[in-house]
Formats: C-alpha cells, sequence, structure tokens
C-alpha cells in the first residue's frame, strides 16, 4: 500500500475512534470527558464529554478503578480528572464496569 493510502487509512481511524463521546467497546458504551461532580451516596458520576454533553454514570461495588496500570479507589474519581469509562445500559442507566482515570487534576 502506497504511503497516501496508509496516511488516509490511518486518519480514517483515528477519526472514526475519536468521533464521539459513547462509543461501544467490548459490547460496552464509552464515555469520555472529565468529572463535574460526584455524588457518593447517589454512587454517580456527571461526565462532561469533548462536546459540552453532561452524561451521568452510575457505579456499585463490582465497577473496577484504574490509573494507568495501577489499581484506583472510588476515592479518586474527583471533580476535573479525566476519565474513559466502559459502562452498560442497566435499565436505562448508565452503569459503570470500569473506570479510568487520567492523572490526578493540579
Amino acid at each position: 500500500m502506497n504511503r497516501t493510502l496508509r496516511l488516509l487509512a490511518l486518519f480514517a481511524a483515528l477519526t472514526v475512534a475519536g468521533s464521539g463521546a459513547a462509543l461501544a467497546h467490548g459490547g460496552h458504551d464509552h464515555v469520555m470527558g472529565t468529572v463535574k461532580s460526584v455524588d457518593a451516596k447517589a454512587r454517580t458520576v456527571d461526565v462532561e464529554t469533548r462536546d459540552g454533553k453532561h452524561v451521568t454514570v452510575a457505579f456499585d461495588d463490582q465497577t473496577k478503578y484504574l490509573r494507568g496500570d495501577a489499581a484506583a479507589t472510588p476515592a479518586d474519581v474527583v471533580t476535573g480528572v479525566r476519565v474513559v469509562i466502559d459502562a452498560n445500559t442497566v435499565e436505562g442507566k448508565q452503569l459503570a464496569k470500569e473506570i479510568r482515570l487520567g492523572p490526578a487534576p493540579k
């Protein structure tokens, strides 16, 4: 494949991968953005996506938390941290299976 075709294929793949805040990933919805609030009592996190939409995702005792390859905790999910959440739709609501955290906010 010539260089131009490879570049076009790479551009197309990156465009599709980064085109939305909620993408299918392993059978899960993929929510990416910045944490705007956490309600520990209701067990929900409000995420603002790149396009300015707010998505509320619930979490439970089965939710996994990671920062890089290291384990994290629910206490690490704080306002301002960037997240990638793999979630399932359960009874019409998003339920996090895994929350991947970016670097801690400064």
